[in-house]
Order: structure tokens, then C-alpha cells, then sequence
């Protein structure tokens, strides 16, 4: 099929526009609905790509959470660590050399 140009797909796509401003309950009969359940099964939704890249950035997003938390409880446990280290090196408070 060849490619449509340009200025056709931008007048359709305003027909259509048009047409569901001016017939919302007919342009909402004739279009086709996927039925949507409550709970997916997972052949489903590994054949929705986009649900798919969405479940799989939530779980990135999650993991990275989970690393930086335990960086910063690292961090903290270093740091109390280190005051342990400068009271021990500097008994009763001294100030640093």
C-alpha cells in the first residue's frame, strides 16, 4: 500500500476529530473496544508491548530505589563508623591537629 500523503491522514484524522465531538455516541458504537479485565493473564500482557516496557520500567525504577537506600544506609553506617574512629583517635573532644 503506498503511503498517503501528507495533508490526506491530517484531514482524516480532523474528520474524525469532528465527528467524535459531534457524534460521540455513534463514533463510540462503531469503534472497537478490547475487552479489558481486572486481571490480566501474563500471555496478555506480554502481547501488549507497551504495558510490558511500563511493568519492566516500574521494576527498574524499584530496584534503583532499593540500591540507593541501602547506599545511603551504607553511608550512614560508615560515617557513625568514622565519629566512633575520631573519638577514639581524639579522646574528650581535642580539636584536630
Amino acid at each position: 500500500m503506498a503511503r498517503l500523503p501528507l495533508r490526506v491522514v491530517l484531514a482524516v484524522g480532523a474528520a474524525e476529530i469532528h465527528l467524535r465531538t459531534r457524534f460521540p455516541r455513534f463514533m463510540d458504537a462503531i469503534t472497537t473496544h478490547r475487552h479489558r479485565s481486572g486481571n490480566p493473564n501474563p500471555a496478555a500482557l506480554e502481547a501488549d508491548s507497551h504495558a510490558l516496557f511500563v511493568a519492566e520500567l516500574d521494576a527498574a525504577i524499584a530496584a534503583r530505589f532499593a540500591e540507593v537506600t541501602e547506599l545511603e544506609a551504607f553511608a550512614e553506617a560508615v560515617e557513625a563508623a568514622s565519629e566512633t574512629l575520631r573519638a577514639m583517635i581524639r579522646p574528650n573532644g581535642e580539636g584536630a591537629a
